[in-house]
C-alpha cells in the first residue's frame, strides 16, 4: 500500500546519505529473476515488489517458469542480483538443483537466493539452509509486503556489498600491479638519471641544453612519482583505517604485514607478527584436511572463503569470515598471500544460541507429544469401558425411567469428556504439524440437515428463533473432509447458540460455482461455498477479537455461566485454513457476532435419492453367510486381545449375547498361543500391549498362511502414536479407536466378515395400536404433555412426566416410555404415541 511505498523511499534515501558504495552507474536497474511453475507467484511478488526503490534505481523482473528456462536465463543475465526460486517445478528437487547449478556450474556467488514453497514437507526449512548457499527461506504463505520488503531489501543490501568487496579487491590488485610497475619504472629511471649525471659531469659544455630537457623530463617524472605516492597512503590508509583484518604473508606463510584492525581483534601486536607464521591464531579446532583443502587452493592460484575458528592471545576463541588469495606477479606468477578477515563472532554466537534454543523447543515439543500420547491411551482406557457399557445396558428393556436417565447422562457426559480429549490432540497435532485432512465425497444437504435438526430444537429449548437460509441453489455431492467440515459448523453453532439468550442465531449458506475444464456437462464444478453464523448474542469486543481464535482463551463475562475449553475456535481456524479458506468475524459487544467462511471444493448437482433417517434397529444375532471354509463348523469364533481386562470383557459382554464365541488374549505372544489352538474366524487386537504389540503379532499371524484371510480389527486408545495407517501396512483389515463405538464396531465387523445381522422387529412409527399394559393418565395431563412435545420443550415434557409417575406409580410405564422418546428428541414419535390416547376408539 501507499504507506509501505513511503517507508521504503524513506529508508532508501537514508542509505544513498550516509553509505559511499561502489556500485555500476550503468546499471540503470537491479534485476530480479523470479523462477517458478506458477504465474500467479509471478504476478504477486511484481505486484509486491513493483514500486521498490533500492538506492535510486528501481527493480526490472525477469520471469522463469522451470529450470532449464531459468539456467538460461542466468547465461544471459549474470548480473541478476536477486532469485526469488520454488523447490518444486518439473520435481520435487528441481529449485534445489537449480541452486547447485548457479553455485557449481556457473560459479555464481553473488546473486541473492530466497527459497519460496508452498510444500515444506518437500525441502524442510532446517536441511535446506543448512545443504544449499541460499540467502533466505520463505513460505509462500508468508509473501506478505512487509516481508517480502525486508526480504528484498536485505538481499539487495548483501548483492550490492558483495560486488562492493569485489570491485575493490580487483581495484586493489590493479594498484598494486600499478605500483609494481611504476616502482620499476621508478628504478630505471633513477638509473638513466645516474647516467646522465655521469655524462653531464664530462660534457657539461657541450650539453648543457641537454641537460635542461632532462631536468624538465625529470621534474614531471617527480610529479608522477608524487600521485603515485599519494595513491600509495590513500591505499594504506585504507589499509589501515579498515574494520577487516588484512595480512599479507610471504609464499612460505611468514607474515610480512597485519593492519590496525588484527591487532584489536587478536590481541596480537604487529611486531609480535610479522615474522611469525599465522599457525600463531590455530584453536586446534579445524582438521589437518581443512587446511590441507585451504592451502591446495591457494596453491592452484585460486580464492578460498570460509570459516576460521581462531584463538586470540589471550586464549580465547573467536571466529572470522576470511577470505584467503594469491597477489601475483605481471606474469601471473603468486609472490604473497593475502588475507582479509571479518570477525563474525557475534553472529556465531547467536547461530548457536538460535540452534540451542531450536534444540530445546523441540525437546519440550517431543516430551509434549509422548505425555499427550500416553494421556490419550490412559484416558480413552477407562472412557472405552464407560461408554461401551452404557451403550450394553442401554439395550436393556427392563430399566426404569430414572436407571434409563441416569445411564444416559453418565454416557453425555463421557461423550463430552471424549470430546474435550480429541480437542487437545486435535491442537497437538496442529502444532506438530500430524493433523491432516480426508478428503471424500459426501452429502451436503445431508449434512446441512442434520446442523438445522440439531441446533433448531436446542434453539427451541432455549426459547430463541433458528434461521436458516440457503442463499443460492446448492450442491448434492461435495469432495472435502465431511467430519472437520461438520466439527466446524458443530462448533460455531454451538457458540452462536451458547451466547444468544433472546432474539435468533441465522445459519446461512451459499454456493458460487466457476465451471472446470471438464464442465461440458454441466454436471461437476469447481466453486466456493460460503458458511455464515450470525447471532444476537453477547458480542465480543473489539479489543478481543483477536484473542477468540488462541488455544485456551475465553472472552465471556467473568460472572457467565458459560463454561468451554477455548479449544473449538483456535481449531476450526486451523481446519478452514488447510481446506483452503479463512474464518473471519466480526462482532459488536451487546449486539452480536458473525462468522463466516468460504472454502473451494469439487462439487455435483445431480440428483440423489435419499431416505429418511430411520432410527437404527436393535441387533440381537446374526446368521453366517455361506462359507466353504467354515462350512462344517457351526460356531463363529471372536478373539478379543486386549492387556486390559475390563476392556476384554467389554467385548466379550457384547459378542456373547449375540451368540458369538468369544475368546480372550492378554497381549499378542498370548494371541498367537490362543490363535494356533482355536483358529478363531475374526480377531480383536488391541496395538499397545506388553510383551508383544498389536501390529508385531499382526505381522505374525499374516506370515501364517492359515490367517492370511482372518478378519483382524485393529484397536487402539493411542491415537497419537498410532494412525489408521500403521494398522492397516501391518496387515489388519480395519483400525478403530477406543472408546468403542458400539453400532461402528458392529459394521466394520459385517463388512470384513460373512455376517448378516438380525434384527429385533421395530415399533411401527406411525399410528400404533396401544399397548394393552401402559395405562395412560388423564386426557387433560396427555394433553399437556402434547403440547409441550408440540412445542419442542423436551426438558419439561421429562419434567411433566416424573411428577406424574410421583403421584401416580402406576402409571410407570408410560412415563418411562415418554421420558425415553424425550431423551431421544423423537418429538415425532413421542406426539404419535400421544395422540394414540385421544383417538376416539
Amino acid at each position: 500500500g501507499p504507506t509501505l511505498a513511503n517507508d521504503d523511499n524513506l529508508t532508501l534515501a537514508n542509505e544513498n546519505d550516509n553509505q559511499q558504495v561502489v556500485v555500476n552507474s550503468a546499471v540503470t536497474a537491479w534485476k530480479v529473476m523470479i523462477v517458478d511453475d506458477e504465474a500467479e507467484i509471478h504476478q504477486v511478488i511484481q505486484l509486491l515488489l513493483g514500486q521498490f526503490v533500492f538506492q535510486g534505481k528501481p527493480l526490472t523482473f525477469l520471469s522463469g517458469y522451470s529450470g532449464e528456462q531459468a539456467k538460461s536465463l542466468l547465461k544471459a543475465h549474470p548480473d541478476t542480483a536477486l532469485l526469488f526460486l520454488d523447490v518444486v517445478m518439473e520435481d520435487n528437487h528441481s529449485g534445489l538443483q537449480l541452486v547447485k547449478y548457479i553455485r557449481g556450474t556457473l560459479r555464481n556467488s553473488l546473486v541473492r537466493i530466497i527459497i519460496h514453497t508452498g510444500q515444506s514437507g518437500e525441502a524442510p526449512e532446517e536441511a535446506v539452509i543448512k545443504d544449499y548457499d541460499i540467502n533466505d527461506y520463505k513460505l509462500k504463505s508468508e509473501m506478505t509486503q512487509r516481508k517480502m520488503f525486508v526480504t528484498t531489501m536485505a538481499g539487495l543490501r548483501a548483492y550490492r556489498d558483495l560486488i562492493t568487496l569485489e570491485a575493490s579487491q580487483v581495484a586493489l590488485k590493479h594498484k598494486n600491479v600499478q605500483l609494481q610497475e611504476e616502482s620499476t619504472e621508478r628504478l630505471q629511471a633513477e638509473h638513466e638519471l645516474r647516467k646522465h649525471r655521469v655524462h653531464l659531469e664530462e660534457l657539461v659544455a657541450e650539453r648543457t641544453e641537454e641537460l635542461a630537457k632532462v631536468n624538465v623530463r625529470l621534474q614531471q617524472y617527480i610529479i608522477n612519482r608524487k600521485q603515485v605516492e599519494e595513491e600509495l597512503r590513500k591505499f594504506a590508509r585504507a589499509v589501515e583505517q579498515s574494520a577487516n583484518v588484512i595480512v599479507i604473508t610471504s609464499l612460505s606463510g611468514t607474515i610480512e604485514f597485519v593492519n590496525p584492525a588484527f591487532s584489536m581483534i587478536t590481541g596480537y601486536s604487529s611486531a609480535e607478527a610479522i615474522g611469525n607464521n599465522p599457525r600463531l591464531l590455530s584453536s586446534g579446532k579445524h582438521s589437518p584436511e581443512f587446511y590441507k583443502t585451504l592451502w591446495a587452493t591457494l596453491g592452484s592460484g585460486k580464492v578460498w572463503q570460509g570459516e576460521l575458528l581462531n584463538k586470540h592471545k589471550n586464549g580465547g576463541l573467536y571466529w572470522v569470515l576470511a577470505t584467503l588469495s594469491p597477489i601475483k606477479d605481471k606474469a601471473g606468477k603468486p609472490t604473497h598471500y593475502l588475507a582479509i578477515e571479518e570477525d563474525i563472532t557475534e553472529r556465531k554466537q547467536a547461530e548457536d544460541d538460535l540452534r540451542k534454543s531450536k534444540e530445546l523447543a523441540e525437546s519440550a515439543n517431543r516430551a509434549k507429544t509422548a505425555f499427550l500420547a500416553n494421556m490419550s491411551h490412559e484416558l480413552r482406557t477407562p472412557l472405552n469401558g464407560i461408554l461401551g457399557y452404557t451403550q450394553i445396558l442401554n439395550l436393556d428393556k427392563g430399566l426404569t425411567v430414572q436407571q434409563t436417565e441416569g445411564i444416559q447422562i453418565i454416557h453425555r457426559c463421557g461423550e463430552h469428556l471424549l470430546m474435550l480429549i480429541n480437542d487437545i490432540l486435535d491442537l497437538s497435532k496442529i502444532e506438530a504439524g500430524k493433523f491432516e485432512l480426508i478428503q471424500a465425497e459426501f452429502m451436503l444437504p445431508v449434512l446441512l440437515k442434520d446442523m438445522v435438526d440439531l441446533f433448531g430444537i436446542r434453539a427451541e429449548q432455549k426459547g430463541i428463533e433458528f434461521v436458516y437460509e440457503a442463499l443460492s441453489e446448492l450442491p448434492n455431492a461435495v469432495y472435502a473432509d465431511e467430519k472437520r467440515l461438520r466439527q466446524v459448523l458443530l462448533n460455531l453453532l454451538s457458540n452462536a447458540i451458547k451466547f444468544t439468550h433472546q432474539g435468533q442465531v441465522t445459519f446461512k449458506v451459499q454456493h458460487t460455482p466457476t465451471p472446470s475444464v471438464d464442465d461440458s456437462d454441466g454436471e461437476e464444478t469447481q466453486g466456493a461455498i460460503r458458511f455464515e453464523v450470525e447471532d444476537s448474542g453477547e458480542g465480543i469486543a473489539a479489543e478481543h477479537l483477536a484473542a477468540i481464535f488462541l488455544p485456551f482463551q475465553q472472552v465471556s463475562k467473568p460472572n457467565s455461566q458459560i463454561e468451554g475449553t477455548g479449544l473449538g475456535l483456535p481449531i476450526s481456524k486451523k481446519i478452514v485454513e488447510m481446506m483452503g479458506g479463512q474464518l473471519l468475524v466480526q462482532s459488536t459487544l451487546g449486539i452480536g457476532s458473525h462468522f463466516w467462511f468460504e472454502i473451494p471444493l469439487y462439487s455435483s448437482f445431480q440428483a440423489a435419492s435419499h431416505e429418511s433417517p430411520t432410527p437404527k434397529p436393535v441387533i440381537i444375532g446374526f446368521n453366517v453367510k455361506e462359507d466353504r471354509e467354515k462350512e462344517n463348523r457351526e460356531d463363529f469364533i471372536i478373539l478379543v486381545v486386549d492387556d486390559k481386562w475390563e476392556n476384554r470383557v467389554l467385548l466379550t459382554n457384547l459378542l456373547i449375547p449375540l451368540g458369538f464365541k468369544a475368546l480372550e488374549a492378554e497381549n499378542g505372544q498370548d494371541a498367537l498361543t490362543k490363535a494356533d489352538e482355536f483358529q478363531p474366524d475374526a480377531i480383536i487386537m488391541d496395538l499397545k500391549m506388553p510383551v508383544m504389540d498389536g501390529l508385531e503379532c499382526t505381522r505374525h499371524l499374516r506370515q501364517d498362511s492359515r490367517f492370511q484371510k482372518t478378519v483382524i480389527i485393529a484397536l487402539s486408545a493411542n491415537v497419537f502414536d498410532y494412525q489408521p495407517q500403521d494398522g492397516l501396512e501391518a496387515g489388519c483389515n480395519a483400525f478403530l479407536t477406543k472408546p468403542i463405538d458400539m453400532d461402528s464396531f458392529l459394521q466394520e465387523l459385517a463388512t470384513h466378515c460373512p455376517l448378516e445381522w438380525v434384527y429385533e422387529t421395530p415399533k411401527s412409527e406411525t399410528s400404533p395400536a396401544p399397548p394393552a399394559d401402559i395405562i395412560p393418565p388423564p386426557v387433560e395431563q396427555i394433553e399437556a404433555l402434547l403440547n409441550l412435545a408440540k412445542m419442542g420443550d423436551v426438558d419439561a415434557v421429562i419434567e411433566e412426566a416424573e411428577v406424574l409417575l410421583k403421584s401416580e406409580p402406576h402409571l410407570q410405564p408410560f412415563t418411562q416410555e415418554v421420558c425415553q422418546l424425550a431423551h431421544d428428541f423423537r418429538l415425532k414419535k413421542l406426539k404419535n404415541f400421544l395422540e394414540q390416547y385421544l383417538s376416539p376408539t
